[in-house]
């Protein structure tokens, strides 16, 4: 689950990074196409999605402190409890700017206007709704699927490794 959080974390953050780098965050998004993009992460209730994955972030921040302190888990996690939480609904409005305005630089006010008409519906409401769930469900996935094709890989290149007098990471 852990790595599953931060790998989906770090996803996140890079594609954050890319869309918002310096070429493209100077880009000129009208007003018109970024009030629609507001209204479709609205409509898309991706402040509920990042509620719901709350308890996975702040479980992935108690386990690297408590690997840092072992047997201080209860401490670490009233520790990220006081701290975290209200860092994440002080900075969630920044959040969901930065995600509005990824969705204005790749769709058109008339697109986006479509799409949150479309989430909008109660079919959309409820996909929505699930992105949440599905986005753990996702994660537990991702990270065993990952730790599979590690798996294979490893198996696969150690006899090159060896052959060319490298240990496995092992």
């Amino acid at each position: 689950m852990r790595a599953g959080v931060l790998c989906f974390l770090s996803a996140a953050g890079l594609a954050a990074l890319i869309a918002l780098s310096p070429g493209r965050a100077n880009a000129e998004i009208d007003e018109k196409t970024l009030d629609a993009a507001h209204q479709f992460v609205t409509a898309m209730r991706v402040e509920a999605t990042l509620e719901q994955l709350m308890p996975n972030i702040v479980a992935v921040m108690v386990a690297l402190v408590t690997k840092a302190n072992p047997g201080e888990g209860k401490v670490a996690g009233e520790i990220i409890d006081k701290h975290f939480i209200p860092i994440f609904r002080e900075r969630m409005s920044d959040h969901l700017d930065g995600i509005a305005r990824i969705y204005a630089f790749n769709y058109s006010a008339d697109e986006l206007r479509e799409l949150t008409l479309m989430f909008s519906t109660p079919l959309g409401r409820k996909f929505a709704d699930k992105q949440g769930e599905i986005g753990k469900q996702s994660m537990v996935f991702g990270a065993r699927w990952g730790q599979e094709l590690s798996r294979e890989l490893l198996r696969r290149i150690e006899p090159e490794l060896r052959e060319r007098g490298l240990k496995a990471p092992i």
